[in-house]
């Protein structure tokens, strides 16, 4: 199906204007909605493809630039991926924009993105959903279990149970740096939405796929997130990809594209999508 693509700018509560990518097929529709929060390296050319092959489906997504308070259009090189994170006295740049991200400020921008989204004429108001691969499978999550507005949601490896900007790391960096952590280590801008996604699982409403990238050939128990979803009912499914790394569906991430897993989980993924959505 053939898709047009736009840059377009969205007004923010806190007052801010944030850009966002927006994918649609180029028939009139009306298409389901899908946000699409992105990896820690920002709006790169990988999340526009991927969101482009999602439109292709039949889809409407949005893609926005979450690091838009620290510059417009912020990325990282995946090339850091080769690297540890911890190299004193810098971290690499994809978490210095990620410990800046806050709680309160997200959900803004995410509010923006979903609003855009209905107010066009070709996106199904009742019908939308959340992808998110890495950092945005933590923020999809999180989004989701406080938005029932999202009917379906897809967790691409990486939907940890910690805090949405690895903000645990950010504190093991200063401690292995040797710089004093704050004394209180929760970052400021969290009033308005607190905690995790594990602390409010049991409001989430959406049916949710989840694909974790398994180090070994199988893990030997199943993540917090699944293990909480289980005790609460909630619906979702679980394909693993063994012997695989964060990042197997993107080939710009240095050793850990693996192209038979990223055909694979798309398909799941677009499958998934249909079942809940439609397209």
């Amino acid at each position: 199906m053939d898709t047009a693509l736009s840059l377009v700018g969205l007004p923010v509560a806190d007052g801010t204007l944030m850009d966002a990518v927006v994918v649609q097929p180029t028939e009139p529709g009306p298409w389901p909605g899908i946000i699409y929060p992105f990896e820690s390296y920002g709006l790169t050319d990988h999340m526009v493809q991927r969101a482009t092959e999602t439109a292709a489906q039949g889809y409407a997504v949005i893609v926005p630039d979450l690091y838009h308070r620290q510059g417009r259009l912020r990325t990282a090189p995946y090339w850091e991926f080769q690297g540890s994170w911890t190299i004193q006295p810098y971290p690499i740049l994809a978490r210095v924009l990620m410990w800046q991200l806050r709680h309160d400020e997200l959900f803004d921008d995410l509010d923006a993105a979903r609003d855009h989204l209905l107010s066009l004429p070709t996106v199904r108001a009742d019908r939308i959903g959340a992808i998110g691969s890495w950092m945005g499978a933590r923020i999809a999550l999180f989004y989701a279990t406080l938005r029932p507005e999202i009917k379906a949601l897809v967790q691409l490896y990486g939907a940890g149970a910690g805090s949405i900007n690895h903000w645990e790391d950010y504190i093991r960096f200063l401690s292995l740096t040797e710089q004093t952590p704050p004394s209180d280590p929760t970052p400021a801008g969290n009033a308005r939405v607190q905690g995790t996604a594990m602390d409010h699982l049991d409001t989430l409403e959406a049916p949710m796929l989840v694909m974790p990238a398994v180090r070994g050939p199988s893990r030997s128990d199943e993540s917090p997130i699944e293990a909480g979803l289980r005790k609460l009912g909630k619906p979702f499914e679980v394909h693993e990809y063994p012997n695989s790394r964060t990042g197997f569906d993107n080939p710009s991430v240095p050793g850990a594209y693996n192209a038979e897993y990223a055909a694979d989980a798309w398909e799941r993924t677009f499958a998934f999508l249909k079942k809940h959505l439609g397209s």
